[in-house]
């Protein structure tokens, strides 16, 4: 994959392509003019939803985390204040104790109620679907094998049929796709491949530069590397605020035990009552934000994927060397690469279905 060269990686650029790649030799020239007319639109539809609703679930992941943590630390700042007879010092922590609680209670209940519609889902698995028939309808026989494989007419029918299949998913369908494992297996048909060497070798670098890179280092890569990134980060700040609780609570009994005799190691015992309250609670708000992400499970997956198709791209570069090349053997790759994708689509699927964001 090193030998591709100045790839563009903005989003949708997989998506797009301008008559430069239209102008491809024959039947791949057509065949992307057709995909840009008919797959275009619906797809970039569904992407945008899908990220205009997947950024408002984020916001409200973030905001219940935060303010309900935040919430629970002022309830126990007024509870440290009520023990030290400062009663009068509550007003403003119960205020914005009031606002943080009422804030919280706007987003679990707005986030219960998308998390049920799970409409940013739909929509992202919708996207996803229509640039899975875009490159799987650049494989079949009815476009490169030989007249007795079918027409461009037969090709055009199976996109048209495809396309409106996917109009009209909904929610129901993306957990019954979730939950299948199918292996597509390569169409029959295929007894030559109607097309030269060139023809052969315009699919591949447009494949490897299209699906491949951009999937690999557009997607993959960059996922695995801010997961990363993340996840080691946060990883052990859960068990550290959990380990600090613990201490706080043992130095409360030690100075209840040993060292109260004045006011200010009395404020102090309160103040460590308040840390052991505290520590387990952002522990707990911060775990909670992890859990929603699933930053460490991402990231290996990402990692995993990435390697994959880096190997799909070799396979891909050993069959271009040979003497003679087997248009057969590239299609089955192809093909075996979109069945590798879509099992990925499902393994994503049915975490983001299972993970708890609350």
């Amino acid at each position: 994959m090193n030998s591709v060269e100045t790839v563009d990686l903005s989003p949708d650029s997989d998506m797009r392509d301008d008559p430069k790649e239209e102008a491809r030799p024959e039947p791949l020239g057509s065949a992307l003019a057709y995909l840009q007319v008919h797959l275009w639109e619906p797809y970039n539809t569904a992407d945008k939803e899908a990220i205009t609703n997947q950024e408002t679930h984020n916001r409200l992941t973030a905001v219940a985390a935060i303010a309900g943590t935040a919430a629970v630390l002022l309830a126990a700042i007024q509870l440290s204040f009520l023990s030290l007879d400062m009663g009068e010092a509550v007003h403003l922590p119960l205020s914005i104790e009031i606002v943080l609680t009422l804030l919280t209670f706007f987003a679990v209940v707005a986030g219960l109620w998308g998390a049920h519609q799970k409409s940013w889902l739909l929509k992202r698995h919708q996207a996803e679907r229509y640039r899975f028939l875009k490159f799987r309808a650049l494989i079949p026989p009815s476009l490169w094998g030989d007249s007795s494989s079918g027409s461009l007419e037969a090709w055009k029918t199976f996109v048209n049929t495809e396309s409106d299949a996917l109009h009209n998913l909904d929610r129901e369908s993306v957990h019954r796709w979730a939950t299948e494992e199918e292996v597509r297996l390569f169409p029959s048909g295929l007894t030559g491949c109607g097309c030269d060497d060139s023809a052969l070798r315009n699919l591949v670098d447009y494949y490897r530069k299209k699906r491949l890179y951009y999937q690999a280092n557009g997607y993959f890569k960059k996922r695995a590397e801010r997961n990363e990134k993340i996840n080691r980060y946060t990883e052990k700040v859960p068990e550290i605020f959990f380990f600090l609780g613990i201490v706080a609570v043992f130095c409360h009994f030690i100075i209840d035990l040993f060292l109260v005799s004045s006011h200010a190691m009395h404020t102090l015992s309160i103040v460590m009552i308040f840390l052991a309250i505290a520590f387990p609670v952002l522990a707990a708000g911060l775990r909670t934000y992890r859990t929603a992400h699933q930053f460490g499970r991402s990231a290996a997956l990402y990692r995993a994927k990435y390697g994959a198709l880096l190997q799909y791209d070799r396979n891909l570069s050993d069959e271009l060397g040979k003497d003679v090349i087997d248009g057969k053997a590239i299609l089955q790759i192809l093909w075996q690469c979109e069945n590798f994708l879509e099992a990925e689509h499902r393994e994503w699927l049915r975490l983001v279905i299972e993970a708890e964001w609350y």
